[in-house]
């Protein structure tokens, strides 16, 4: 299980977007802590793209204990939005017949 909080400011029309995030980790058959992530970074929009730039804390309380740092260099590719289908048209067909009353009369 994983719960993560990222705050990031990218106001519209910005080129650079600083980032902040910190990661939790936690192992589905224990209630306990297991590793954590921390990241400082700064993003910047390139054409339709954005490049990132983040220097990383990981933490690990189960095992080792080890603590990492870590810098990666990351792009991220716009994703277009799918397009929603149109309806179609109402044809005859699809309207709901009316309900109609027949009354017999006999001879």
């Amino acid at each position: 299980y994983r719960q993560m909080l990222q705050l990031t400011y990218a106001p519209k029309g910005a080129k650079w977007m600083p980032f902040a995030f910190h990661e939790m980790f936690f192992p589905i058959t224990k209630p306990e802590l297991a590793e954590t992530w921390t990241a400082l970074g700064v993003g910047r929009s390139v054409g339709g793209a954005r490049v990132d730039l983040a220097y990383m804390l990981r933490a690990r309380f189960s095992g080792s204990g080890e603590t990492d740092h870590v810098a990666w260099l990351a792009v991220v590719l716009p994703v277009p939005e799918p397009k929603r289908a149109r309806p179609r048209p109402a044809r005859d067909d699809d309207r709901t017949p009316e309900h109609e009353t027949h009354i017999e009369h006999g001879n």
